[in-house]
Order: structure tokens, then sequence, then C-alpha cells
């Protein structure tokens, strides 16, 4: 079970662990209720392939940006509960875009991002995946802050897995109740 934070890691090359300064389980059911109740819309997952598609439920789910540096699309305060899919999927994209203040819900993975650039995933709460809270694939220059994962249920299961990305931070992430680690990188050479 790994109950820890990490701090700022940029690619694979430094990560370090630190016990939690804070009471993490009460924190977490405080903001959590606070997401159920106040903070979030809830809404049907989210599978964006592509510019494209991702232009196109922008406008078709009122999201503010366009995705240019200077103006990305924002994802933000949704309440989202699966089963058997992930919450939050987003692949094959160049634009701009962040997801923020997401609650997360089931799934294999709570929110994944592959083949994607210009990305920040940041203060999301993730909770009971399967095998990842965060999972991060053929990506380039991705932020990850501040997230909390709690309960990821299978016994190889990770908070965060980075897998052949590049140039991308991980930092201020809590994992809670994961059951093999908190956070796992891979590169192929």
């Amino acid at each position: 079970m790994s109950n820890c934070t990490s701090h700022v890691s940029t690619g694979c090359d430094s990560l370090h662990y630190s016990p939690l300064q804070f009471d993490a389980k009460a924190q977490l059911q405080q903001t959590t209720t606070y997401l159920v109740t106040h903070g979030t819309k809830r809404t049907h997952r989210i599978d964006i392939s592509g510019n494209d598609d991702f232009a196109d439920q922008a406008i078709a789910n009122s999201w503010d940006g366009n995705g240019s540096a200077s103006t990305p699309y924002i994802i933000e305060g949704l309440n989202i509960t699966v089963t058997v899919i992930s919450p939050i999927q987003i692949v094959n994209t160049t634009v701009h875009f962040e997801v923020r203040g997401c609650l997360a819900v089931g799934g294999p993975t709570g929110i994944l991002l592959q083949n994607v650039t210009n990305a920040k995933v940041w203060n999301n709460t993730i909770l009971n995946s399967v095998s990842c809270g965060l999972f991060v694939a053929e990506s380039y220059g991705v932020l990850v802050a501040n997230n909390t994962v709690h309960g990821i249920s299978e016994a190889a299961s990770q908070g965060l897995y980075s897998h052949t990305s590049e140039f991308c931070e991980f930092s201020k992430q809590h994992y809670l109740e994961c059951e093999w680690m908190g956070y796992s990188c891979r590169l192929l050479a």
C-alpha cells in the first residue's frame, strides 16, 4: 500500500517521496464531499481522439478556450463516474488543454493521456480505478500536478504510470491506498 506524495520529477530522472504531512484520508473525504455536492457538474465520460474531435467537443460542451498556448481548452469541475471504461481519455492531440478540478471515479484508468502534447492535468481527484489513477503514454511536455489518487485496487496497480513519455513533469501527487506503488515510469531505449 502506498501512502506517499511525489515531488517534482521531470521525465524519469528523479523522484522523491516524503510522508504526508496532513491527515490524508480526512482531507480526501472533505475534498470528495465538496466536489460531489458543490464543485462538480455530473457528466458523461470524456473520450477525445485528435484535434478536430477536441474542437468539436469543446463547442458541444461549452468548454472555455480555443486550444492555443494563450487560451487552452479548459475541462473543469466535472464529476465523471463510470464502471468499464476510463472517465477521461484524451489521445492523439497537439492542442493546448487543461483538465482541472474534476472528480473521476471508476474505470480501468481514471485519466488516460496517450500521444498528447501541451497538456496540464492538475487538482483532480481520481477514485476507485482498477489498474491506474493517471496514465501518461507516448506523450511530450505534459504537466501533472497536485492530483489525489485513492483506492486503486488491482494487485499490480499504480497511482501514476508514465510510459515512453518525454519532458513531462509530475509533481505534488497524493497516492492513497494504491495496492502496488504510487508512481512508475518506463522509457524504451
